[in-house]
């Protein structure tokens, strides 16, 4: 299921089983932007994304609203490269095709975009663990099995999670670990 493709902007919440997040979603001619505040054990914690029409991530930051000399923020330059904020190089990122933060569902959602039912789809992504703010590349398997439900696990792991989505094209449901309970569309 794609993503739309027209200007719109949406809100969603989502409720995790120790979290729960405030998501807006901004999409306009020049790009798109989408974020959340998420609350969880781990603290308060703000992200923002900045992405491409084809949902392709080009900015992360995140911040951590508990302790404010926190903060993280890469881009994608291009070519499978990413660079941290000062434009320096991170080689142990190399090929990796986008974000996974494990306390938002929303990263989980942009793979899914162009898949067709049946295949296997493998992802080289940044997976960004909290509240440390660690990173490293990992690579991800997703199968879209036909009415708004798909498959995903990490490499190596043999227990597929669930996922569903909604109309929005963006994560309705992860196997109980994130629920939405909220959505509302704006012009």
């Amino acid at each position: 299921m794609a993503i739309p493709t027209d200007n719109y902007n949406q809100s969603i919440i989502w409720k995790g089983k120790d979290t729960l997040e405030v998501f807006t979603l901004e999409h306009n001619s020049y790009g798109i932007v989408a974020g959340g505040m998420v609350m969880c054990r781990a603290g308060n914690i703000r992200y923002k994304t900045i992405l491409e029409q084809d949902w392709t991530i080009t900015k992360l930051d995140i911040y951590l609203a508990d302790y404010p000399h926190k903060h993280l923020q890469i881009n994608y330059a291009g070519d499978g490269k990413w660079v941290n904020e000062y434009g320096i190089e991170m080689p142990e990122l190399d090929g990796c095709e986008g974000v996974d933060l494990s306390i938002t569902p929303f990263t989980k959602s942009l793979p899914l975009k162009t898949m067709v039912i049946g295949k296997d789809y493998k992802f080289k992504v940044v997976s960004i663990k909290f509240p440390e703010l660690s990173f490293h590349a990992i690579e991800q398997v997703y199968q879209n099995l036909g009415s708004g439900i798909f498959s995903y696990k990490n490499s190596g792991n043999t227990n597929p999670t669930q996922l569903k989505v909604g109309k929005s094209g963006l994560i309705k449901d992860i196997d109980g670990h994130f629920q939405e309970i909220y959505q509302c569309h704006y012009t």
